[in-house]
């Protein structure tokens, strides 16, 4: 018997089943480096007090919490800076981001919270975040959400936001912890 044979005969029934019907599927996917997969999730989700998690419902959740209130922060709210879209605000930054000694390339897990408010400055009416998911100094290599507000995103290399971050060092328009 060949080892070609050999393995045959330890495929299980079910097994080579399942491999046919998922051959389709894979022959009609392709991945390619203009499509890259998605990064994994980083950070524990909606109890690590450093990194937001990256999705819509945990991120609620970990806003509500207010983990990121340790963070580095602004002193004060104040009117968006130009060219921003956003409402009045005031960004907080976790560790790694305030602690970066790259500004051209931040490490994998910085990340930023812009509460924005209300005309009155004093009402928070939603928030901005962004998590550094992966290596490198693309748009894909950033995690962006907005509820409330002027924009509504959720996802890697969100458009609405890659857009405009486009022109500012590796996605950062501002730096607090620095």
């Amino acid at each position: 018997m060949s080892r070609h044979q050999q393995n045959e005969v330890r495929v299980r029934p079910g097994i080579a089943v399942c491999v046919l019907l998922l051959a389709p599927i894979v022959a009609c996917s392709s991945m390619s480096e203009a499509t890259p997969m998605p990064p994994a999730m980083i950070g524990t989700g909606v109890t690590d007090p450093q990194i937001p998690p990256q999705n819509a419902a945990d991120l609620a959740m970990w806003l509500s919490a207010g983990l990121n209130a340790g963070w580095a922060h602004e002193p004060a709210v104040h009117d968006a800076r130009p060219p921003s879209p956003h409402e009045p605000n005031q960004i907080y930054e976790n560790d790694s981001l305030a602690a970066s000694a790259d500004a051209t390339d931040f490490p994998v897990g910085a990340a930023a919270v812009k509460l924005l408010y209300a005309s009155d400055k004093s009402t928070v009416i939603g928030h901005a975040v962004q998590v550094k998911v992966r290596s490198g100094s693309t748009a894909a290599s950033w995690y962006w959400y907005q509820e409330g507000g002027s924009l509504s995103a959720d996802g890697v290399g969100a458009n609405q936001c890659a857009g405009c971050h486009a022109a500012a060092t590796d996605f950062v328009f501002t730096l607090v912890g620095n």
